[in-house]
């Protein structure tokens, strides 16, 4: 087969893969959420150059963990072969350490393998509460965003305003009639995708991965289009304004940077959908070759846009970017220009409809794993439906009554800290020092200069400061954060 093939699994049970570039497109469409959003906004207020530089190292630090989560699956896997042989001593060869399609090791089994039971029970809290809290915004999104959009006002349904949502927990009325009606459309496509296996989902997960790319490309040329054609004049005048954006470029902005840490961290955050999103590719010897493409592809991306919507909207960027392309949506625009607003303001609405099944699918192994000791044995067809049907449908709900959670996703931000750095550090230096010990190595297939254990103690300690950092910022006065 072309880009999907059958691989015989335990029990004769038949694992379907997809090819690197279908694995490619799921995790640009897990990747790229409604995260990145937010980067044109830190990008401005850190100032240009600083911004990007920002987001350059952050995004390197944020890819090494995810190296190493292929690393510690790899030793997962010689240690799950070392039991099934029953041998009191082995020497390894780098097949002993391949990740195999037939068996998948979610992070909580990892901590529990390496780090013990209850570091396993704590990671699983941190990971759950973090993406269901992602899955439960996925509602007030889609609602928030469709319903102050479009006109609707017919017998109990308006068509909401910001000012609806604000600090309420639940807008009025007439508009939350309308916001319920739009999460209930999006629970209507959302759930039956979610309840595929990944595989099924592979033509609607490259579309989309199309689309993300395709608009984000048609952002970033009409943005630089319009700096081009505004700023001829304005780079030949004394105005003041004009003169102290041009420097903001080369200014560096201490709050913006408290700011910028966390949101890029939540655009790029991946690491806790390695394990799921690596089980189906079939050349898992490519998995480094291919997630090292998708961070360099995202940086690269986020770098364009941040940069043209920063320079087009300077000081009125809007922290959801996508926000300021609402006035082009007036009738007095052309019909080209109103489309692509429409569809620029409805990014974050449209770009869930592909990142939430992946979510589901995300929290349904985890709970999965907490039930079965055996990597290799998967739960059947239908049990696993039920259980993601579950996590498809309880966020939509819950995200129905209660609207506004932006107090509670700040702070939860900081679990992804603890997600993303720490966890990850310590499995790979605990792993290794296993396999040490029962192999006489720790070398994987997926092994490289990331690997040395000084690295895994820069990276860990580059988590604390970004923490303790992220964490003050929330109580500085004058601070984005």
């Amino acid at each position: 087969m072309d880009s999907m093939s059958l691989t015989a699994g335990s029990d004769n049970q038949q694992v379907r893969t997809y090819s690197p570039f279908v694995g490619f497109c799921f995790i640009i469409n897990y990747i790229v959420g409604a995260g990145f959003v937010s980067v044109p906004y830190v990008i401005w207020h850190t100032g240009i150059i600083a911004g990007v530089f920002t987001l350059i190292v952050v995004s390197f630090f944020i890819a090494i963990p995810a190296f190493w989560t292929l690393e510690t699956m790899a030793r997962a896997q010689a240690l799950e072969n070392k039991s099934l042989e029953h041998e009191q001593s082995v020497n390894c060869d780098d097949a002993d350490f391949e990740i195999r399609t037939e068996c998948r090791f979610e992070l909580p089994e990892l901590c529990r393998m390496f780090l013990g039971r209850a570091s396993g029970i704590l990671y699983i809290l941190c990971i759950l509460f973090y993406l269901f809290l992602s899955q439960w915004m996925a509602g007030p999104i889609m609602g928030t965003g469709l319903a102050t959009i479009v006109p609707i006002n017919i017998g109990i349904f308006r068509q909401c305003s910001e000012d609806d949502f604000g600090s309420h927990i639940h807008p009025a009325d007439g508009c939350w009639n309308t916001y319920a009606l739009f999460v209930l459309m999006f629970a209507v496509i959302v759930v039956p995708i979610a309840c595929l296996e990944l595989k099924e989902q592979a033509v609607f997960q490259v579309t989309m991965a199309i689309f993300r790319f395709v608009l984000i490309l048609a952002i970033s040329i009409y943005s630089l289009v319009s700096v081009v054609k505004n700023d001829i004049s304005s780079y030949t005048s004394t105005s003041t304004v004009e003169s102290e954006d041009s420097i903001h470029y080369a200014k560096f902005n201490g709050n913006g940077l408290l700011a910028a840490v966390p949101v890029i961290v939540f655009a790029q955050m991946l690491v806790v959908a390695i394990p799921s999103l690596s089980q189906p590719v079939s050349n898992k010897r490519r998995l480094v070759l291919l997630y090292t493409v998708v961070f360099v592809m995202t940086t690269l991306v986020y770098s364009i846009l941040g940069v043209t919507v920063a320079i087009y909207k300077r000081n009125d960027v809007l922290e959801v970017c996508t926000a300021n392309w609402k006035p082009l949506t007036e009738p007095e625009h052309n019909a080209a220009l109103r489309a692509l607003a429409y569809f620029v303001v409805l990014f974050p609405s449209l770009d869930i409809l592909s990142s939430y099944p992946i979510t589901v699918t995300l929290m349904a192994n985890i709970v999965e794993n907490m039930y079965r000791d055996d990597p290799r044995q998967m739960p059947d067809r239908i049990a696993r439906v039920v259980h993601r049907f579950v996590w498809a449908v309880v966020p939509i709900i819950s995200s129905v009554f209660l609207t506004n959670l932006v107090d509670l996703d700040k702070y939860s931000g900081l679990i992804a800290f603890f997600v993303v750095f720490w966890f990850p550090a310590l499995l790979q230096y605990r792993s290794k020092q296993v396999s040490m010990a029962l192999f006489q190595h720790a070398a994987t297939p997926y092994s490289s200069w990331y690997s040395n254990n000084v690295v895994v103690i820069i990276v860990f300690l580059f988590g604390m400061v970004a923490t303790l950092v992220t964490f003050v910022g929330f109580f500085l006065p004058g601070s984005l954060s």
